[in-house]
């Protein structure tokens, strides 16, 4: 009871906020930082995809536009000035991961007409080959299993799940998928194979409509559109999970592919799953990739092209992208960041007015 009318109150103190009077204030918070947005997957029902509904975009775009967001692209948080002057409208940037095939027909025309700029970061070993991204292998298994639980060997160490219910089944897949994030790359794949195998597949190696990759002609029809790209690995394995060469190849190859495919390419870097160790670093230093993404929810600095932001490009943070209404402008007015100063107390206040008043300076 008490749960629902603190979410109540929350939403009543949103809907002030987004009034025309309300968020010119709020974003006075956000106007020395950048806000990046993460998203994967849009909801396609041609393709049997789950995921943002394009109304759902559609009005977060809408109303960044109408209340004078800047919505830009990494080439602007990168080399953006320092706060002043018209530069200094709040910047929102949007990212999508992995390149799943709906993206090139239902993302890409609505982030076009509201003339926002969006860069994918792309997997680029299902685009050159029929290839299945490893996560969407785990679910379709899943789902497709006539049993209700399932042994694998997780590294030589046995796990076991199990299910009665359509909840408690997509629990298991997302604990399968967790669990084989953090384990050597050779005995994912050893896992990924015994799954096939106990789930009674034999599964293609293209993979059905709702898990396909763009093609690089999708690519090249998104750039058209305004569209960027960046690279994300060949096969998006936990760099942390495999050797110094492997971890090399899978970086350079993907840019280079990227490259030779696109006139879009930018050379910003997406770790897998956002995990990412000073060695990764060390090997897109000695490339010509001048940043990389990270999934740490947070607000980015606008100062990145100092040279003392050097090491920070190669570690941005990127929040996931909401779905509740309440949550998107809570981020992007500010309120989010607010409130974490609250949290911190007295010592929290004092940041937020030095901040502001740098901001307004």
């Amino acid at each position: 009871m008490h749960r629902d009318m603190r979410a109540h109150a929350r939403r009543a103190a949103l809907t002030l906020i987004t009034s025309t009077v309300g968020v010119p204030y709020w974003r006075m918070f956000v106007r020395d930082v950048a806000i990046v947005f993460m998203l994967h997957r849009f909801a396609d029902a041609d393709r049997g995809v789950n995921g943002v509904a394009p109304q759902n975009l559609r009005a977060n775009l809408a109303f960044l536009r109408r209340k004078k967001f800047r919505l830009g692209s990494f080439d602007d948080l990168l080399s953006d000035r320092a706060p002043g002057g018209s530069e200094n409208a709040p910047l929102v940037v949007f990212s999508v991961d992995d390149g799943h095939a709906e993206f090139a027909d239902v993302a890409a025309p609505i982030f076009a007409e509201f003339d926002c700029p969006v860069t994918v970061f792309l997997t680029t070993g299902p685009i050159d080959a029929p290839m299945w991204f490893w996560w969407d292998k785990v679910e379709y298994a899943i789902d497709g299993m006539k049993s209700n639980e399932i042994r694998l060997d997780f590294g030589g160490r046995e796990a076991a799940w199990s299910w009665s219910t359509r909840d408690e089944r997509s629990l298991a897949t997302s604990a399968i998928v967790e669990g084989l994030k953090v384990i050597p790359n050779e005995a994912r794949l050893y896992a990924l194979s015994q799954l096939e195998e106990r789930a009674g597949l034999h599964l293609s190696s293209a993979p059905p409509p709702p898990y396909a990759a763009m093609t690089w002609a999708d690519v090249r029809r998104c750039a058209g559109r305004g569209a960027t790209f960046g690279p994300h690995t060949v096969t998006h394995p936990m760099l942390s999970q495999v050797s110094d060469s492997h971890a090399e190849w899978e970086v350079s190859e993907s840019w280079k592919r990227l490259r030779a495919e696109c006139d879009a390419a930018v050379p910003v870097f997406c770790y897998p799953n956002g995990v990412f160790s000073s060695r990764d670093v060390g090997i897109l230093r000695r490339t010509d990739l001048v940043a990389a993404v990270t999934t740490r929810a947070s607000y980015a600095s606008r100062q990145l092209r100092n040279a003392a932001a050097t090491e920070s490009r190669f570690h941005l943070p990127r929040f996931n992208y909401p779905t509740d209404r309440s949550e998107f402008v809570s981020i992007v007015t500010g309120l989010d960041r607010v409130n974490s100063y609250v949290r911190q107390g007295r010592a929290g206040w004092r940041a937020v007015g030095a901040e502001h008043l740098a901001a307004t300076s």
